[in-house]
């Protein structure tokens, strides 16, 4: 928490329990009330766009209207930190102390990294559901501990919807051998290997894409490619690898 202030809800008057350097020239020593210190801190430290929704959550009347009703406010808002707005967890707590003293501490935490990284992934799901309607007609989603694949088939006219599951290795070895033209084979196996994903995946940080374009063995020449998207989400990095015919692109 940078910032916590202790609110009296029979008075309205708030007392700044603690302010950190973050908050510099929101310090207010003095005990004020409550709504003048909430007016202060929206104009100079809130984003445009929050005031409305701090105001509205944590005046002194909903701050009342709230343990009346017995519930917790918590919010998300963006807050000016060094000439950039950061997100800052904003959270009421209300407790009693003896028969006639209802109080709120009102904290603030700052959780800008992880929200951040939380609407990344929101937009990258996103952007996979988008492309995987926009013409892709297999998924494979790689485990790179466990070495299983789960491959799904989303346009094969017999097979939309079906799901196989095996050893990646092993498909990408047998795919190699029997099915990518021979000039195609190294590059094939250099990008998609188990070895290639782990090694991409390491260096991933958010997110990172991976396109390969390959020949398969088949009446006629047909050329494949496959998108990689590695995504990580704490220590794992989730693999997803979609593939399309691009024959008519190549014509």
């Amino acid at each position: 928490n940078f910032g916590v202030y202790l609110i009296n809800l029979q008075t309205g008057i708030s007392n700044p329990v603690r302010i950190s350097e973050c908050m510099s020239g929101a310090a207010m020593p003095e005990i004020m009330a409550w709504d003048d210190v909430l007016l202060g801190l929206s104009e100079k430290f809130f984003h445009p766009d929050d005031e409305e929704k701090l105001l509205k959550n944590f005046s002194y009347q909903a701050l009342t209207d709230t343990w009346e009703k017995g519930g917790r406010t918590e919010i998300l808002c963006r807050y000016l930190f060094e000439g950039k707005y950061r997100y800052v967890s904003i959270t009421a707590h209300f407790y009693e102390r003896g028969e006639n003293e209802r109080n709120v501490v009102l904290a603030l935490l700052d959780v800008d990294e992880r929200t951040r990284r939380e609407i990344e992934h929101s937009q990258t799901d996103l952007q996979m559901a988008a492309i995987i309607k926009s013409g892709y007609d297999i998924m494979n989603s790689v485990d790179l501990d466990t070495v299983k694949c789960e491959r799904t088939f989303l346009k094969a006219k017999n097979n939309a919807g079906k799901i196989w599951t095996g050893d990646y290795e092993d498909y990408i070895q047998k795919t190699a051998k029997e099915w990518v033209y021979p000039e195609d084979a190294e590059r094939f196996k250099a990008a998609l290997s188990i070895e290639s994903l782990r090694e991409k995946a390491a260096r991933v940080q958010d997110s990172s894409q991976v396109i390969c374009q390959f020949r398969i063995r088949e009446k006629e020449i047909k050329w494949i490619e496959a998108h990689l998207f590695f995504i990580r989400q704490d220590n794992t990095v989730m693999v997803n690898i979609l593939s399309r015919d691009v024959t008519s692109q190549k014509e």
